[in-house]
């Protein structure tokens, strides 16, 4: 690792601020450039009066983020919620025999339906298909601000299954119209395109060793949750 060096002297072991030669200089010619300049900085301090720490994240003084004890609550706070979605979701997956090796299908448009969801379908149709194999899920969404309706963060038609289609395409879709019950704040599960196609037997064991272990855990999105993501 490189040693600091002063930016006045270029000695190395010292920075600017401690520099003693520019020390000595200073008193030896207090009317000097550098004096004049050290002078100044000294003034321009004492006008800013002392400095008050005000936390990045609830914005109150006296405290930064890191010792932030709103932040350590709302953290807990999301974990629970994230690990009570998760077990919901868990147990939907399950009943409905929704998994890896499951299909996903494209839903029929009606008429009541606008013309730009109806022109939404068909584009998906066309690209992709009606019919696609769920490989997995987009653990960075599938959290509880699909249900969390008085914080969420997200927008609407965030994906969270991976589904891969006979023409070799692949894409991130929201969950299908049968979660509706678990992700309540998701307009696009509760009215969204797609559906469950065909069931798969979904193991529980090994469905979750799918799923990394801070998902399970709850603690995986929490940050960008919280806004703490950059």
């Amino acid at each position: 690792m490189a040693r600091k060096r002063c930016s006045h002297c270029w000695t190395p072991g010292h920075t600017r601020p401690t520099c003693p030669k520019l020390k000595q200089e200073i008193r030896e010619n207090p009317e000097g450039l550098h004096a004049r300049r050290a002078r100044l900085k000294a003034q321009r301090k004492a006008s800013r009066g002392p400095t008050v720490r005000r936390c990045s994240y609830c914005k109150e003084q006296g405290h930064n983020k890191k010792t932030c004890t709103v932040l350590t609550f709302d953290r807990v706070e999301y974990r629970v919620k994230n690990r009570k979605f998760n077990k919901a979701f868990i147990e939907a997956c399950v009943d409905l025999g929704f998994g890896p090796g499951a299909l996903i299908e494209l839903a029929s448009p009606n008429d009541e339906q606008s013309p730009y969801r109806l022109q939404s379908i068909e584009r998906e149709r066309t690209y992709y298909g009606s019919l696609g194999m769920v490989v997995g899920f987009y653990e960075r969404n599938l959290n509880s601000d699909l249900s969390n309706s008085d914080k969420y963060l997200g927008s609407s038609n965030q994906g969270t299954v991976r589904v891969r289609f006979p023409n070799g395409r692949t894409t991130i879709v929201p969950l299908p119209r049968e979660f509706g019950h678990v992700a309540t704040n998701s307009s696009e599960c509760a009215n969204g395109f797609w559906k469950v196609g065909s069931s798969v037997k979904v193991d529980r064991t090994k469905f979750l060793s799918g799923f990394c272990a801070e998902w399970k855990d709850g603690i995986f999105s929490v940050n960008r949750q919280l806004g703490l993501e950059n």
